[in-house]
Parts: structure tokens; C-alpha cells; sequence
């Protein structure tokens, strides 16, 4: 086990019983990860099948308690059964960014989208949660990640009187 897998799980302030783990590499800091939350299981979002392949045989004794989603664009986590279950029970979304290499761009992207930090993921999450907003979302990124006062703002300016909103202005209230 590398040094670095076990520092990097060292800085995990999670103990859920399913975590989402952006970047595979070698493998060592999901095992790590296993290994130390004997009751967790773990998604891992990779692009590169040979990564995956070679993880798979070496640690098939784990195989009930990891699964593999492979995607060649972060927007394929929209499609991806991965997406709902995400936006059901929401699991601490790890990234393990030593493992990104030049993949670096799909791994951002699935981040946005999975934490609902970029225009599409909020507009996933706000279907999801029922406010039905398919109209444009009015927001500029600029290459920054979208917040809870940005869901607020579509929330108070598209969808004032659904009846969820007061729960989405009482959160944006708590970080403004």
C-alpha cells in the first residue's frame, strides 16, 4: 500500500456506508479505504478500461464491495444510473486527483455535475427534487463552481412558490 493512499484516507472525514470515488490509478487508496471502513462500499468513476480491468483481477476478493462506473466524458454521469442514486442518498463524492493524469478534465466534470456545481448538475438536481425546470437556467459559471446561493437565486426567481422552496431559502440564509 503507497504512502500517499493512506495519508490521502487519513484525510477522509467520512465513515458512510457508500462513498462515490472520482479516479482509480492504481487502486492502493480505494483499498486503503475498504480496508479501514470494513462496513463501507465504494462506486469508483474511471475512463480508462485497463485501469479498471487490471484492478478488478488484482483485488477480486473486494469485488462485492466496490463498483466501477466507466465513462469517457464527465457528461455521461447524467445518463448514468450513478447520477440518481447520488441525488437519492447523497454519498461523500471523493476525489482522488493523483490519479487523474491527463483524464483531469472528465474527472472535474464529474464532480460538477455529481455535487450539482455546474448549470447541468443543478438543473439534474432541481428535476430530481421536483421543481421542474427545464427553461434555461440564468446563471454564468466563468469557471467557477455554482453554490447553494445560486440555487437559491433559481429557486426565489423561477420557483418561489413551490412548496419546497422554503427549505432551499432557509439553506441559502445559512451560508449567506
Amino acid at each position: 500500500m503507497s504512502s500517499h493512499a493512506s495519508q490521502w484516507v487519513d484525510k477522509q472525514d467520512f465513515r458512510d456506508p457508500h462513498v462515490v470515488i472520482l479516479g482509480l490509478g492504481d487502486g492502493d487508496h480505494v483499498i486503503e479505504w475498504l480496508k479501514r471502513n470494513p462496513d463501507s462500499e465504494a462506486t469508483i468513476v474511471e475512463s480508462r478500461a485497463d485501469l479498471i480491468s487490471a484492478f478488478e483481477k488484482k483485488h477480486a476478493r473486494f469485488k462485492n464491495r466496490f463498483d466501477i462506473v466507466a465513462v469517457q466524458s464527465g457528461k455521461e454521469i447524467l445518463s448514468h444510473p450513478l447520477m440518481r442514486i447520488v441525488a437519492k442518498s447523497f454519498p461523500p463524492i471523493l476525489c482522488y486527483e493523483p490519479s487523474y493524469g491527463a483524464q483531469r478534465p472528465i474527472f472535474e466534470e464529474a464532480f460538477r455535475l455529481l455535487t450539482g456545481r455546474n448549470i447541468d448538475g443543478l438543473r439534474y438536481y432541481l428535476n430530481e427534487f421536483g421543481f421542474g425546470t427545464d427553461a434555461e437556467i440564468d446563471l454564468s459559471e466563468n469557471g467557477r463552481l455554482l453554490t447553494v446561493k445560486d440555487l437559491g437565486f433559481v429557486i426565489d426567481t423561477a420557483h418561489g412558490g413551490h412548496p419546497r422552496a422554503a427549505a432551499i431559502r432557509v439553506l441559502r440564509e445559512l451560508v449567506i
